[in-house]
């Protein structure tokens, strides 16, 4: 390594060590000031409290009988508990087996399904409800704190999401997921006849967080897996709103989802 090159790798080390101090002191004076940590506080342990809540709520999905000779199907909870650390790791499920099989050494899981079998799950009609559902239901952590709604809708691909999002806190109350070619459902109409606002482009914030977050992309083929995975994309968005205003804002989300 000639001596140029070394240099010019010490003065890059530097900077970086500077800029890990400075934005140490930020985070210590945002905490002063307003008494509750910075946002950036909680990326370390983010995933983790994903993770718990997630949990928390696929205990609450029911698997039907299982019927019939052969091996016992994947629970429905492990199912969609897999389905959306996928999507959270914005990896194929292939790639997405790794964080999946260290879910189970944390114990969130009791065994790790094989990918084809993530995959499959994506395919089946019954899980679009099942995770509306628990979208809605995640949402309910931060009532106490949003009085505001609105309607966003943006496509994935070849799909359109509508959703009613909190204005506040960016956490998603109602979602459906249509084909592009298809009209709005009738609750959005509803809605927006109603003194429900729509989101203009410059406070479009939730869907773009998502896409930024977890790609504005999806990689299914079909359309109920490809639906599927946008619900999933929502659920992931929603526990890391609740993870953001847990840590930031002192809410109290002790009690299971």
């Amino acid at each position: 390594m000639n001596t140029h090159r070394r240099e010019k790798l010490i003065s890059l080390a530097v900077t970086i060590k500077q800029l890990r101090r400075e934005l140490a002191r930020l985070e210590a004076e945002f905490e002063m000031i307003l008494g509750r940590p910075s946002p950036l506080a909680i990326v370390p342990t983010e995933k983790a409290m994903v993770q718990s809540l997630l949990r928390s709520l696929c205990d609450t999905v029911a698997t039907p009988p299982h019927s019939g000779r052969g091996p016992k199907p994947i629970p429905y909870a492990d199912a969609i508990f897999s389905m959306t650390m996928k999507v959270y790791a914005t990896v194929s499920a292939r790639r997405a087996t790794t964080d999946i099989k260290a879910c189970v050494e944390d114990g969130y899981m009791t065994r790790a399904p094989h990918y084809n079998s993530v995959l499959a799950y994506f395919d089946k009609a019954e899980m679009t409800s099942i995770l509306t559902g628990l979208i809605e239901q995640s949402s309910k952590q931060l009532a106490t704190v949003e009085t505001k709604f609105a309607v966003d809708s943006t496509n994935f691909s070849m799909l359109n999401a509508h959703a009613m999002v909190g204005v506040a806190t960016n956490i998603i109350t109602a979602i459906s997921v249509t084909d592009i070619s298809c009209a709005d459902p009738p609750w959005v109409s509803a809605l927006l006849d109603s003194e429900t606002q729509r989101l203009e482009p410059a406070e479009q914030s939730t869907f773009a967080a998502i896409k930024k977050k977890f790609g504005g992309f999806v990689r299914s083929k079909r359309f109920t897996a490809q639906a599927n995975e946008v619900l999933c994309k929502a659920l992931c968005h929603n526990l890391a709103m609740i993870v953001l205003h847990k840590t930031t804002s002192r809410l109290d989300t002790s009690e299971k989802l």
